[in-house]
């Protein structure tokens, strides 16, 4: 049961992380392109992405250290 959280915690970070890796290529591809209008767009969902994945890593290792 423990190490099925694991990956489910695992996955659910590669996916954020992914999200957050096209988000950054959006903002790039959107500063060089001369369209500022998704810069900030992109920012802010990004910044969420980053948020829920220290959540989520944060929690998960909260709850791995307390079953010892």
């Amino acid at each position: 049961q423990r190490m099925t959280m694991i990956h489910t915690v695992l996955t659910c970070l590669v996916f954020l992380i992914l999200i957050q890796f096209l988000l950054l290529m959006v903002a790039v591809d959107a500063f060089l392109g001369g369209r500022p209008g998704l810069l900030a767009p992109s920012l802010a969902v990004s910044g969420l992405c980053f948020a829920g994945a220290c959540w989520l890593a944060g929690n998960a290792v909260s709850r791995g250290a307390g079953q010892r």
